[in-house]
């Protein structure tokens, strides 16, 4: 089990045993005087547990060489009673398995490798950006307003505001954004949408709107274009789907459904295109699944996920699935985490056993290959990726309430797992929205993290 880090108070090591289970023990009975069986026409003729065969009442389990297996759930003909071998099940769902198990297979139990402790867990100093939380925060967006070396963070909130934070040398810079409608934002992200080569601004709101701002390359932004959406759009990221060199957008909303909106180069939009998921979509993450001049979308559905390649004839058709089984949603996450060059994607899932619950964490090499699965043992509510440790490979930053973990890559080849280690930091208070970018310049990933006492940049 892995252990805490040291607290981050945000104002001006604990561990847990985790015990698995590794089956049940098969134990011999003494078999026991059988009353003779009750004749029958069908099963409702007979008692509970018992089925109606030759008519005669027999235990369900009852074998055609006379042999029966377990009572209850412990065990059944293994096949159907029609040669008499007796299969004793491990688990009927994963519950069943205990923490770190999942029921797989002919219900079989298979444990996971835990990501274990990196070591000494480095020293983040939290810089405030907005205090108090009167105007509660929607969300939190690393973006590149100004193309320096640093990366600016937009913060929004419930009233629709919406403010730019910059690293400068002196101070924070704080640059109220002109984002127009009243509604309230719910993503932001960063891209030269009207082709001048400056960063420009998209945001969602929750009412369906895309709003571009155009950025003047030095933090500021006046309002350009307004496309509406269909449905309030949860998640925003600007790419390039078509290989036409303008900047698309792929977006999570309208009754949770993928959808790509192709840009003109302008600062508009000239069509919308809709990714053929088969469920409601439950999140979306951009990245560079193919060796060709397009971006690439990854969705994941109730029951499904799945890899879309950008391409210049409007094909929305899955390109592929992710292996999946059946343990629950899953989050996203992307990033190149073994340094291959392609982007990885990470999933997550929470799953509930019978002594307690734990989080799946799932890896798929270049976005195609086979899932590589290692358990954790807190909670992850929300996510984002970036080199927080400077070694070149991107991580996963989770945050579960008070704790906050870091998953760091591990590099391509051999049969070392895609996360090498963790480090878990505690927060007080408890935070609920990050993100992660490199806020002062210095080429290490910074973590935003927003609570109840306002927005805090923790940083090296």
């Amino acid at each position: 089990m892995a252990a805490c880090g040291p607290t981050i108070t945000l104002d001006d090591d604990t561990g847990e045993t985790i015990t698995d289970t590794d089956g049940e023990t098969d134990s011999e009975t003494t078999p026991t005087t059988q009353p003779p069986p009750l004749e029958c026409v069908n099963s409702s003729d007979c008692d509970p547990g018992y089925e109606c065969i030759d008519n005669e009442c027999v235990p369900y389990d009852y074998c055609s060489d006379g042999g029966c297996c377990d009572y209850g759930y412990d065990g059944c003909c293994y096949d159907g009673c029609c040669y008499g071998e007796c299969y004793y099940y491990e688990c009927y769902g994963d519950a069943d398995c205990g923490v770190g198990g999942l029921c797989e297979g002919f219900q079989e139990c298979v444990w996971l490798e835990s990501i274990t402790d990196c070591g000494p867990v480095p020293d983040l100093l939290p810089i405030p950006l907005v205090e108090g939380e009167d105007d509660p925060v929607l969300s939190l967006s690393f973006v590149d307003a100004d193309g320096d070396a640093t990366e600016d963070v937009v913060v929004t909130y419930e009233s629709g505001a919406a403010t730019l934070h910059r690293f400068g040398p002196e101070d924070v810079e704080l640059i109220p954004l002109p984002f127009s409608g009243g509604a309230p934002l719910l993503d932001v992200t960063a891209a030269d949408f009207n082709g001048d080569g400056l960063p420009d601004l998209a945001s969602s709101d929750s009412i369906g709107q895309i709003s571009i701002l155009a950025g003047d390359g030095l933090g500021g932004f006046a309002p350009l274009t307004m496309a509406p959406a269909v449905g309030p759009v949860t998640k925003l990221e600007a790419l390039d789907w078509n290989g036409d060199g303008a900047a698309d957008l792929a977006m999570l909303g309208g009754d949770a459904l993928g959808a790509v909106y192709l840009g003109n180069g302008a600062g508009d939009f000239m069509a919308a295109l809709a990714l053929s998921t088969d469920n409601t979509a439950y999140d979306l993450e951009t990245g560079t699944f193919g060796a060709d001049a397009f971006d690439d979308v990854a969705v994941h559905t109730e029951s499904r996920g799945a890899v879309f390649l950008g391409n210049a004839v409007d094909d929305t058709q899955a390109d592929g699935d992710l292996q999946l089984s059946d343990h629950g949603r899953r989050r996203l996450a992307a990033g190149d985490f073994d340094g291959g060059g392609l982007t990885d994607i990470a999933g997550y899932s929470g799953v509930e056993s019978w002594d307690g619950a734990w989080m799946l964490i799932e890896g798929w090499r270049d976005g195609f290959g086979e899932v590589e699965r290692q358990a954790l043992f807190t909670p992850i509510e929300t996510s984002s990726s970036g080199d927080v440790d400077g070694d070149g490979l991107a991580d996963v930053v989770a945050l579960g309430s008070e704790l906050l973990t870091i998953l760091h890559g591990s590099p391509a080849g051999g049969s070392a797992p895609l996360f090498s280690c963790l480090d878990q930091l505690v927060l007080e208070p408890p935070a609920r929205l990050l993100s992660v970018g490199d806020f002062d310049g210095n080429g290490l990933d910074d973590i935003v993290v927003a609570g109840p006492l306002g927005v805090f940049v923790l940083t090296h």
